[in-house]
């Protein structure tokens, strides 16, 4: 139930291993093995890879019909790009419905939804991304490893503060982000 909600959601195939609820300072969905692929034919190498991620859910909003999760927290999330021959770039093309989903847009529950929709905090720890492009005559291979992102207050109309540090070309952190970004 839960990977095809997923599914839904990102217009993807979805693979999920494990699927737990339990409590900690609110209701916690942790989810184990989640891996999303480009396509039903292309599962060779997934988009992206979570070994796990845990959703705490705030329920006294829910009392208010607010939905707010308190954080969202991947551990080891991994992130493959792969720029063809072509100039596209796999995983980045609009999604093919998959077998028994709508092509219709999203609903107006959905859109009213996301306006009372927060999240307090989201944290990535220890992720990976790769890109490979293999427009020129010999491929090239990019890699930014030990990423920490760290998003606070997500919500829309209000500046958002993101903290993300990375190594390249390094065995320690030498890359360092802090900035505000708004979506509206």
């Amino acid at each position: 139930f839960v990977a095809g909600q997923i599914e839904s959601a990102v217009g993807r195939p979805v693979e999920l291993k494990k699927v737990s609820l339990s409590w900690d300072g609110g209701l916690a969905l942790r989810l184990g093995g989640l891996s999303v692929f480009a396509s039903d034919q292309d599962r060779a190498i997934p988009l992206v890879q979570l070994d796990s991620v845990s959703l705490i859910m705030e329920l006294w909003l829910l009392l208010e019909r607010k939905l707010q999760i308190g954080s969202v927290s991947a551990e080891r999330p991994k992130v493959n790009l792969l720029r063809r021959k072509d100039g596209t770039v796999k995983g980045l093309e609009p999604a093919v419905p998959l077998k028994g989903q709508a092509t219709s847009g999203k609903s107006k529950s959905s859109a009213s939804l996301l306006m009372s929709f927060l999240i307090r905090k989201v944290e990535f720890k220890n992720g990976v991304f790769s890109f490979r492009d293999e427009m020129g005559q010999t491929p090239v291979e990019l890699e930014f490893k030990d990423i920490d992102v760290t998003v606070r207050d997500i919500s829309l109309g209000r500046p958002i503060p993101i903290r993300a540090r990375a190594s390249f070309l390094s065995k320690r952190q030498n890359l360092d982000l802090e900035s505000d970004f708004v979506i509206s």
